[in-house]
């Protein structure tokens, strides 16, 4: 598909954060979400296999999610391994 076509499929997605102010006009808070595991990998030289890669951005993933909704990540991490999965979400999520 050529930038042309694209563009014409795309026609209302280009300028939406015009019509809507909770989307942003750039991608910079997910490259700032990105920076740290960036900054990681780059001094530990990488992964040493696609298994420790994935594990990694499970970890970072948990992390953010708990950080983005004002919970401390070692909290979500110990009921993670300490209550049903039903439980974990209710308290990230909802607050319990």
């Amino acid at each position: 598909m050529t930038l042309q076509e694209r563009i014409k499929k795309h026609h209302d997605c280009w300028l939406v954060f015009l019509d809507d102010e909770r989307v942003p006009p750039t991608n910079n808070l997910a490259e700032r979400s990105l920076r740290p595991l960036v900054i990681m990998r780059k001094i530990t030289f990488g992964h040493r296999s696609v298994a420790g890669a994935q594990c990694l951005a499970r970890i970072m993933t948990v992390k953010e999610t708990a950080k983005r909704h004002g919970r401390k990540a070692i909290d979500v991490f110990y009921r993670m391994y300490t209550r049903p999965p039903d439980e974990v979400l209710r308290y990230i999520y909802g607050g319990a």
